[in-house]
């Protein structure tokens, strides 16, 4: 999964359909926004960034991603590969 939050902090949760999570990456985005409270733990990392391997073969087909971003002028992107053998 690549994502790019941008400046402004963005959580990216993927969960499988039984409710089980795969990733929650925190709040990414700039750390000037560390501290202010739509941001409750602080900011993870750099709003753009790469998670590999985060799902298990076979487990299930299905998932769902959710982003959160609780400012107004949010603004995100996703995607999301399969690693051929």
């Amino acid at each position: 999964m690549q994502f790019d939050a941008y400046s402004i902090p963005d959580k990216f949760i993927v969960e499988y359909p039984d409710g089980h999570t795969a990733k929650d990456t925190g709040w990414r985005g700039d750390s000037w926004y560390e501290g202010d409270p739509l941001y409750p733990g602080g900011i993870a990392g750099a709003g753009a960034g790469q998670i590999d391997s985060m799902f298990t073969k076979g487990s299930q087909q299905h998932f769902k991603i959710t982003v959160i971003g609780p400012d107004a002028g949010t603004a995100w992107e996703y995607s999301i590969r399969a690693r051929m053998p």
